[in-house]
Protein backbone atom coordinates (compact mmCIF):
# COMPACT_ATOMS: atom_id res chain seq x y z
CA UNK A 1 0.00 0.00 0.00
CA UNK A 2 2.88 2.36 0.70
CA UNK A 3 4.27 1.70 -2.76
CA UNK A 4 0.93 2.61 -4.34
CA UNK A 5 0.67 5.70 -2.13
CA UNK A 6 4.17 6.78 -3.15
CA UNK A 7 3.36 6.38 -6.83
CA UNK A 8 -0.04 8.07 -6.53
CA UNK A 9 1.02 11.68 -7.35
CA UNK A 10 2.66 10.53 -10.60
CA UNK A 11 -0.11 8.25 -11.82
CA UNK A 12 -2.83 8.85 -14.36
CA UNK A 13 -5.82 7.99 -12.20
CA UNK A 14 -7.94 7.25 -15.27
CA UNK A 15 -5.47 4.68 -16.62
CA UNK A 16 -7.10 1.27 -17.07
CA UNK A 17 -3.85 -0.36 -15.96
CA UNK A 18 -4.03 1.39 -12.60
CA UNK A 19 -7.63 0.30 -12.07
CA UNK A 20 -6.66 -3.26 -12.97
CA UNK A 21 -3.69 -3.21 -10.57
CA UNK A 22 -5.71 -1.80 -7.69
CA UNK A 23 -8.58 -4.18 -8.42
CA UNK A 24 -6.27 -7.19 -8.26
CA UNK A 25 -4.65 -5.86 -5.09
CA UNK A 26 -8.06 -5.30 -3.49
CA UNK A 27 -9.29 -8.80 -4.38
CA UNK A 28 -6.08 -10.44 -3.16
CA UNK A 29 -6.15 -8.55 0.13
CA UNK A 30 -9.81 -9.39 0.69
CA UNK A 31 -9.19 -13.08 0.02
CA UNK A 32 -6.30 -13.16 2.46
CA UNK A 33 -8.17 -11.29 5.18
CA UNK A 34 -10.07 -14.46 6.07
CA UNK A 35 -6.88 -16.55 6.10
CA UNK A 36 -5.14 -14.45 8.75
CA UNK A 37 -7.50 -12.03 10.51
CA UNK A 38 -4.84 -10.98 13.04
CA UNK A 39 -2.43 -9.91 10.30
CA UNK A 40 -5.23 -8.08 8.49
CA UNK A 41 -6.11 -6.19 11.68
CA UNK A 42 -2.46 -5.32 12.33
CA UNK A 43 -1.65 -4.10 8.81
CA UNK A 44 -4.90 -2.87 7.29
CA UNK A 45 -6.97 -1.99 10.39
CA UNK A 46 -10.32 -1.63 8.60
CA UNK A 47 -12.83 -4.28 7.52
CA UNK A 48 -12.23 -5.86 4.10
CA UNK A 49 -15.60 -4.53 3.00
CA UNK A 50 -14.29 -0.97 3.53
CA UNK A 51 -11.30 -1.65 1.27
CA UNK A 52 -13.57 -3.12 -1.40
CA UNK A 53 -15.95 -0.14 -1.13
CA UNK A 54 -13.06 2.31 -1.42
CA UNK A 55 -11.88 0.61 -4.60
CA UNK A 56 -15.40 0.67 -6.05
CA UNK A 57 -15.62 4.41 -5.39
CA UNK A 58 -12.22 4.92 -7.02
CA UNK A 59 -13.31 2.84 -10.02
CA UNK A 60 -16.49 4.85 -10.49
CA UNK A 61 -14.73 8.20 -10.17
CA UNK A 62 -11.83 7.25 -12.44
CA UNK A 63 -14.16 5.96 -15.17
CA UNK A 64 -16.43 8.99 -14.97
CA UNK A 65 -19.47 7.09 -13.68
CA UNK A 66 -19.89 9.72 -10.97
Amino acid sequence: MRVVAGMWPRMNLAAPELRELLGRLTRELAERSADDPAAWEEWIQVPASNVEAAFEIFRKVSTGEV
